[in-house]
């Protein structure tokens, strides 16, 4: 019996994963974080809201308060895929497309992209075979 591994990591795949991970591993501390950008954001909000009847003008400061508005609530809302398309690109080359195979006769092979060899060992290879020339080449 064969049992085969295949997966593919794209920007989706990874804004899933890094949501995962926020809301398990880094629960207290994005709880904290939420807390304090969701307060800086409101407090900027209300700063920016002209009292005593003045007119509303559009000068460097309150452009340059808009625009921090725009970018805490770009990324308070869309955190995960951004922390995911940054994971997948810092991927390794070859690495974002997978095939592993595991079976009885077979031991261990994989395939990684379009390549049919990882460090010289061609696909489906027994595994014992791929540790003999691993130290061959030593």
């Amino acid at each position: 019996m064969t049992f085969e591994i295949h997966s593919d990591i794209t920007n989706r795949s990874m804004a899933v994963a890094a949501r995962a991970m926020r809301r398990v591993l880094r629960r207290k501390r994005n709880i904290i974080w939420a807390i304090f950008d969701w307060s800086v954001f409101f407090i900027n909000a209300l700063l920016l809201i002209p009292f005593d009847g003045e007119p509303f003008t559009l000068d460097a400061g309150t452009v340059i308060s808009l625009l921090v508005e725009v970018m805490l609530l770009s990324v308070l809302l869309f955190q995960d895929r951004l922390n995911g398309m940054i994971a997948c690109k810092n991927t390794l080359a070859g690495t974002k497309d997978y095939h592993i195979a595991f079976g009885e006769g077979l031991g261990a092979a994989a395939i990684a992209g379009n390549r049919h060899e990882i460090h010289g060992y061609r696909h489906r290879q027994p595994l014992g075979q791929l540790a003999c020339k691993e130290h061959a080449a030593l």
